[in-house]
């Protein structure tokens, strides 16, 4: 399977690592990295086992919104008023329900109106 090679966030180029190997965590599947601008996208799991394609589509999306907060400072995810499970579970969800979004929906990001 394929990610993009880079993402644009306001005015920023976010690198996309993909696959990339957490050698410090076996936990992690996927990080936004702000200081160095790359979003790190694991392809197994700690056992080794293949994650599935939409698996690894939604870690991507998960750290694209990531980056999102960071630039935009929407405070949609604040650290402060949820803890950290709390704060990466909503951004699962809203990270599974853009790609919904996206794949039920193909002529969405399509068009002249873009132009």
């Amino acid at each position: 399977m394929e990610l993009p090679k880079r993402v644009k966030v306001g005015p920023f180029w976010i690198e996309v690592v993909y696959p990339y190997r957490f050698t410090e965590r076996g936990d992690l599947c996927a990080q936004f990295q702000s200081g160095t601008q790359r979003i790190l996208v694991n392809d197994v799991d700690q056992g080794g086992n293949i994650h599935a394609p939409a698996y690894v589509w939604q870690a991507f999306m998960h750290e694209v919104i990531e980056a999102m907060e960071w630039v935009y400072v929407i405070g949609a995810f604040p650290r402060a008023q949820a803890d950290e499970v709390e704060r990466e579970g909503r951004i699962d969800r809203m990270a599974m329900a853009w790609l919904a979004l996206h794949k039920d929906n193909p002529l969405l990001l399509s068009g002249d109106w873009f132009s």
